[in-house]
């Protein structure tokens, strides 16, 4: 079964923009994120290997989050190809 409907340009560059959007403020969460992980003191009642343990994470993190905004830019991409 295809999909026989058109989106409206309009609709397509809001959500292009909304995207652009979005993955700009990640940019800027992950990378407060990366400086408070690795401006902090270390604290005597966590374990050394925390901080090093945050910035793994929030690294794994950005790395999804990244891969997820890739992979919409390819399909789009694929989209507009497909249409000539």
């Amino acid at each position: 079964m295809t999909n026989n409907y058109e989106v409206p340009a309009e609709m397509r560059e809001f959500a292009e923009r909304s995207v652009a959007q979005a993955r700009k403020a990640f940019e800027g969460f992950a990378g407060a994120a990366q400086k408070a992980i690795h401006s902090t003191p270390d604290l005597p009642l966590m374990p050394p290997a925390a901080k090093d343990v945050g910035a793994k994470a929030l690294s794994y993190a950005e790395a999804n989050v990244n891969a997820a905004f890739d992979l919409r830019s390819e399909e789009h991409t694929s989209e507009l190809q497909s249409r000539g």
